[in-house]
């Protein structure tokens, strides 16, 4: 990102760990327009940023948040920026202008490649292994779980989810995250409960985990088969999104209390299947589509985004 805002003779500097106890004062001081700080759906706040980011904006410094993209994840990155009474996420000044129909044709060419390939899987796929289950979908941690519905280990959370749907008389079926790696292997498989069904579509994945059932089109095939999606807010619901499936999501992410999808808000009540806000869908598309970037395209999109949070800071 900083190589292409650099070569586009945007001033962009990097600081590091160093910095971070003076970070606002050396940005006021040295009359920087803004803070660019990545963070992971706009809410983890990884690395303890949350203090120094409450300092700026209540100062009056916007600090802008960045994470990859939403369609073509890894091969892109997303601006926004924080509002200044409650740290939330900028769509929501937003929201109420987005139109709620999605002009795909209008839509950048990677955009719509993408969006066709991802037509081309499901078209192809074969949903009959899955057919009437529910999708469950794995991250690589549970910290955004959203705090209303209480602290908890990723083990946790999936015997909760998939608890609450076979109690429905349906059968969960989960797909697997990175869980090669021996840590998250360790806090994660050994203690989800035997008779819950793991799927992966990476043979390092099958090959380190015993239960895993190997399907290499998992994505594909459970999008074509499986009833509804249960996620925390992992980005492959951008994959229920452009297939019009429905789901629940129970973590913190710039979606939150917007009805793109059903969040719970405790723990009580069933988790049927939901039904879809299409037009709630469609501005959370049009909203991406203004966010997103490649990456070569970082500058041009940056300036945009600063430029609405300047508006919002009254700058």
């Amino acid at each position: 990102m900083r190589e292409a805002c650099v070569a586009s003779g945007l001033q962009v500097d990097m600081w590091d760990k160093a910095d971070v106890s003076d970070i606002v004062d050396h940005a006021l001081r040295d009359q920087y327009a803004a803070i660019i700080h990545r963070n992971e759906h706009g809410r983890l706040f990884a690395d303890g940023s949350i203090e120094w980011v409450q300092q700026a904006v209540a100062k009056g410094l916007p600090v802008l948040s960045m994470d990859f993209g939403y369609f073509n994840h890894y091969k892109t990155f997303m601006f926004d920026y924080y509002r200044r009474h409650d740290l939330s996420s900028g769509i929501h000044d937003e929201w109420a202008d987005l139109p709620d129909v999605v002009k795909w044709q209008k839509a950048a060419k990677y955009v719509r490649k993408f969006r066709g390939e991802v037509f081309e899987h499901i078209a192809r796929a074969d949903g009959s292994r899955y057919a009437g289950k529910v999708g469950v979908w794995m991250q690589w941690n549970a910290k955004l779980i959203r705090p209303e519905l209480g602290r908890m280990q990723q083990w946790e959370w999936i015997n909760l989810v998939c608890g609450k749907i076979a109690a429905l008389g349906l059968e969960p079926v989960v797909k697997m995250g990175i869980v090669d790696h021996s840590e998250i292997y360790r806090q994660t498989i050994p203690k989800v409960d035997p008779g819950i069904r793991l799927v992966c579509d990476k043979p390092k994945v099958a090959g380190s985990n015993e239960r895993a059932f190997y399907d290499p089109n998992a994505n594909w095939n459970m999008l074509a088969g499986c009833s509804y999606h249960v996620l925390m807010c992992s980005s492959v619901s951008h994959l229920m999104i452009l297939a019009d499936k429905p789901a629940i999501a129970t973590g913190q992410s710039w979606f939150n209390a917007l009805d793109v999808f059903q969040e719970p808000v405790e723990w009580h009540s069933p988790l049927i299947r939901p039904t879809v806000n299409a037009q709630a869908r469609a501005k959370w598309i049009n909203w991406w589509l203004s966010r997103q970037c490649l990456f070569k395209d970082s500058p041009k999109r940056l300036v945009e985004v600063y430029q609405l949070a300047a508006k919002h800071f009254g700058l």
